[in-house]
Order: structure tokens, then sequence, then C-alpha cells
């Protein structure tokens, strides 16, 4: 990175603090480089005029991870998701040490990861008969609200049952309800969803009670009623201006 003091790459001026550092006057402050041929480079030309990006715009439904499933999950197979993330723990963490003991042993790179996910189908599939009856239990404890947080076996994830989870998702998207009040979409083999309970990084709207994703902290309310309470409470304002500029009028003919 340029050492201690040197400067960041160019396209890291779109971090949260890259940004904050590119707006400032003193330019002699700035850390990140000119852009230069580099493929980042050229790809963050395309993001110069924007501005700080949020992904919340986007506004995407809630992710409902009963779409990868054909069935409720009524075996969490424990030992097997046990087993799925201590393979997946120990086998990366030995080509992390490989890789450090000699430039020419086998890095964690795409290949790595393949290398492991291969081991991990093979072993899966001996113990438990195939990769499908392990599946609905991996996804459980990687998606489902009750383990939201836990993403770190996620790229493995994948990796290993990429298929099978493209394979269920394609099944329900031809054909599924959307909920009319927060955009999920739910197989028709799951009962309706109760959506009382805010999804993450959605709000529900003060005014009209629709959940919306969350642009900032302080957002009270969806863009539809946001820019309507805007147009109200300019309206009451240059009322309230108004009528303040004649009375200020009226008092100084009176003085007069």
């Amino acid at each position: 990175m340029g050492g201690k003091n040197g400067r960041m790459p160019h396209f890291f001026q779109f971090s949260r603090n890259g940004r904050h550092n590119q707006d400032t006057k003193n330019k002699k402050k700035r850390r990140c480089k000119k852009p230069n041929d580099s493929i980042m480079n050229r790809l963050a030309n395309y993001f110069g005029g924007i501005g700080n990006i949020n992904m919340n715009y986007a506004g995407v439904a809630p992710f409902n991870y009963r779409m990868m499933l054909s069935a409720d999950v009524d075996d969490k197979m424990e030992d097997a998701v046990k087993l799925f993330f201590d393979m997946d723990n120990t086998n990366v963490s030995n080509l992390i040490d490989t890789s450090e003991q000699s430039d020419s042993a086998v890095r964690v790179t795409g290949a790595g990861y393949d290398f492991v996910a291969e081991q991990i189908k093979r072993t899966l599939t001996e113990k438990y008969g195939s990769l499908e009856t392990v599946y609905p239990a991996v996804v459980y404890a990687l998606f489902s609200e009750a383990n939201i947080g836990k993403s770190s076996h996620k790229q493995m994830f994948w990796r290993v049952f990429g298929d099978i989870a493209i394979k269920m998702l394609e099944r329900n998207l031809v054909a599924c309800r959307i909920c009319p009040d927060c955009g999920m979409s739910i197989p028709l083999w799951s009962s309706p969803h109760d959506c009382t309970g805010l999804p993450r990084g959605f709000i529900r709207c003060m005014d009209c009670g629709k959940l919306t994703p969350r642009v900032n902290s302080r957002q009270l309310r969806c863009p539809e009623c946001t820019e309507q309470h805007k147009e109200l409470y300019f309206e009451a304002y240059n009322l309230k201006r108004r009528k303040k500029t004649q009375e200020t009028k009226s008092t100084k003919r009176r003085v007069v």
C-alpha cells in the first residue's frame, strides 16, 4: 500500500474513510493515488459521480431462506452440520498453514477452495448417502432467522451445495407468492409468513406502515411518504413565512 505514510490505491476512495479523505480541501492530505490503467481503477471510473454507494437503494425485498428448500426442515442433523463446519474450518486452515511454510505450496485461491469442497462433498456423501440429504439442515443452519449472523461458512456452502440451491430457487421462483406488505417471495409449499417483526435492514413507514429498506439511521418513512412529507412540510413552512412577512409589513404601516 506504499508504506505507513503511503497513499492507498485510487479505488479506495469509495470506502467511507477514503471518500472522506478525498473530499478534504487540503490536497496534500489525500490518501488515494491518482488512477492508472489497472482493472480496478478502470471500473472505478464508472462510479466517479455517484457519491457514497448505499446498497439499500436497490429496493430488494427481504430474503426468505425457504425459497432454497422444498419443505420445512424437521431434522436439523446437527452432527452433519457440525461435520461440514469443522471440515471447512480445518481444511482451509491447513491450506493457510501450508501456504505460509513454502512458496511452492498450495495457496488459498479458488483452486484451493475447490479442492476442499471436493473433500467435503466426498465425505458427506459417503457418510449420509447424498448431499441432498444434508442440504436442508445446512441451509437452515446458515440462512434461517435463528442463525442470521452466521456467515463464515457461506462461501463453502455455495461451492459444495450451490447446484442444489440453484435448482431449488429456480423451482420455487416459477410459482411463488409475494407478500403484499414486505414484498418477500414465499414458496407455495410454505404457509404465509408473519412480517410484523422487521427483517434486517428494513423499517416500517410511520405513515403508511409499509416495510421499506433502511437508507440511514434517521429514516422514518418510505420514499413515497418521505416525498409527500417534504411537500407538506415546505408548503406549511412557506405559508408560515408569508404570513409572518405580511404581519411585519402591517406592523410597519401602523408605525408609520
